[in-house]
């Protein structure tokens, strides 16, 4: 037989029962309700003010001056957006482990804020933001650019996922470039990527980030679950789908793997290496015309690759440029650091430079070097081999609309130089295009940056 529940027992169950219902009720958004069921996004406005999250990006009330629209979503904006589309989701694999998106409101721009801060984590490769050179190929003067370099900010924000989030969503609020290595890239950076941030990924010259590559897979995550990856077998590449909220990003290095796996949804763009940041900046006045510069060709490289053995021994062989008309220093091997007693002191380098006419541009482990970039900053007329279509392949298409010198193969470089240099006005007249036309592509570069920036800012309201 059955033993009777005591009646104590039985009121306790029931008190119980009623009180989970009456605290379920209160959490289910109902009608005029206008408090939507989110963890970092619970209080109404009238209530006191909280600190803000930064654990997820929230701020649970507007801060001083902001508006509803700031990036700061009340219930109904928030749900009226989702329905809009606004704000796309992140791709399930990439999903916060809380409901909603961390990053909504993180980071809001503020009118008239038009401070565009760069983060740079490595400095031999993000040289050019580094330096500041990036900013000044600006057109407009709308934007003021502060640089940072994350090893020198104490603390580090890429040691951890709140570091992260207080620097980015917090301490500096407005538009923002991250500037880093393909291979050193922390999962959380890209996962709680902040509103209103381009990212740039630097470094990845044989072009396998994001790609299935060996056996092996190459960027965020690793050699985690296959989930992480586009699995479309007619494609050549395998590739990481990276989160909306990170689209379109910009990659140096033009890669034909990278433009077949990213570029035609338009996920990925390009962006030049530009100089270095030890190279010599120069003033107008310090560009010497063609006509009088005292080589004719300078070659400062380390031979590393066949392309650059082949136009060593061509220039060394050569008889139609006079020795004097030459500079060659060639170091036996790659150094990362520039100051290494095997290559030339970078000021020696630029000022060469600056007395040369041409500027070869033998590929490396790209063909996409730090040399081009140099040679226009001073002047010097780059020189590039075709070599039987590989430069097509592995340069952007609007280089080889540029006055840029292309030979087929370097075999053909010694004559092709010294014939454009035994016309004074017409080399002239090349330099100062080849001038122009830098000026020109690397502001568009920045101005497209800009935009996107706004577009981002816009998309947010």
């Amino acid at each position: 037989m059955r033993e009777s529940v005591p009646w104590k027992a039985m009121t306790l169950s029931l008190t119980l029962g009623l009180f989970l219902l009456w605290a379920k009720l209160l959490l289910v958004p109902g009608s005029g309700d206008t408090t939507e069921a989110l963890p970092f996004a619970t209080q109404q406005m009238d209530q006191p003010p909280k600190a803000a999250d930064t654990r997820s990006g929230w701020q649970t009330t507007p801060p001083s001056g902001a508006v509803a629209g700031d990036g700061v979503l009340s219930s109904a904006q928030n749900s009226n957006k989702a329905g809009r589309g606004d704000r796309t989701p992140p791709h399930p694999p990439y999903a916060s482990s809380v409901a909603g998106d961390p990053r909504a409101g993180c980071g809001h721009v503020a009118e008239g804020d038009n401070t565009i801060t760069i983060y740079v984590q490595n400095p031999r490769t993000g040289g050019m933001f580094l330096s500041g050179k990036f900013g000044s190929f600006s057109t407009s003067s709308k934007y003021t650019y502060v640089v940072r370099r994350f090893k020198d900010m104490t603390p580090r924000p890429t040691k951890s996922e709140d570091l992260f989030l207080e620097e980015m969503c917090n301490k500096t609020p407005g538009f923002k470039i991250i500037v880093y290595d393909s291979g050193a890239t922390p999962n959380f950076v890209l996962k709680l990527w902040p509103a209103h941030t381009v990212l740039v990924m630097t470094g990845d010259e044989s072009g396998r980030w994001g790609l299935y590559h060996s056996k092996r897979y190459w960027g965020p995550f690793g050699d985690d679950k296959e989930v992480y990856f586009d699995h479309n077998r007619t494609s050549p590449h395998r590739h990481i789908l990276l989160p909306p909220t990170i689209a379109p990003w910009y990659r140096q290095y033009f890669d034909p793997k990278q433009q077949s796996a990213f570029g035609p949804r338009g996920d990925v763009l390009y962006m030049p290496l530009g100089p270095r940041a030890e190279f010599p900046s120069f003033d107008p006045s310090d560009i010497v015309q063609a006509s009088k510069r005292k080589y004719m060709v300078s070659l400062m490289a380390s031979n590393t690759d066949a392309s650059r053995k082949r136009l060593t021994q061509v220039l060394v062989n050569d008889t139609l440029i006079p020795e004097s008309k030459k500079y060659l220093h060639m170091a036996k091997n790659w150094h990362p650091e520039v100051t290494n007693e095997a290559y030339v002191a970078p000021k020696e380098y630029g000022r060469i430079m600056l007395d040369s006419i041409f500027t070869p541009c033998p590929k490396g482990r790209s063909l996409d070097t730090f040399r081009l970039y140099e040679a226009m900053e001073a002047g010097s007329i780059p020189v590039i081999e075709l070599q039987d279509g590989y430069a097509r392949e592995h340069l952007p298409p609007p280089y080889f609309k540029s006055p840029m010198v292309f030979v087929e193969r370097w075999d053909d470089a010694p004559e092709t130089m010294a014939r454009l240099a035994a016309d004074p006005m017409r080399i002239n007249q090349r330099q100062r295009e080849v001038m122009a036309w830098y000026k020109a592509f690397m502001g568009s570069v920045t101005t497209a940056i800009e935009a996107k920036l706004e577009e981002r800012k816009n998309r947010a309201k």
